[in-house]
């Protein structure tokens, strides 16, 4: 049998209560470490689209529904697609590029 004594049961409490509050700090910080992480990836997504779509326009010109195709491309496909729209020639180019670059799930 075990006795437990008013000062072992003030001890838990206090060491329980420790524990939550530091197990609250460290999770609100990991918490904000990765909010930074996913929002410095999506501001590097959008801009990346945005300078796309811009230097597309300007080369071709109005670009219509390709704009949303461009919109969803991952950033690693936006980036190679920035370098491979320098050999693009035409607006087909670009329209066979997206057909080989992009899987639609069906």
């Amino acid at each position: 049998m075990e006795i437990v004594t008013s000062w072992m049961e003030k001890g838990l409490k206090e060491g329980f209560e420790r524990g939550r509050e530091q197990g609250l700090e460290q999770g609100l910080q990991q918490g904000q470490a990765r909010g930074m992480e996913l929002g410095l990836l999506q501001g590097r997504h959008g801009e990346a689209a945005s300078l796309v779509k811009s230097l597309l326009t300007r080369r071709f010109g109005e670009l219509g529904q390709v704009c949303a195709q461009i919109k969803e491309l991952c950033l690693e496909q936006l980036e190679q697609l920035a370098v491979d729209l320098l050999d693009f020639s035409d607006v087909a180019d670009l329209e066979r590029w997206l057909t080989s670059h992009v899987t639609t799930d069906i």
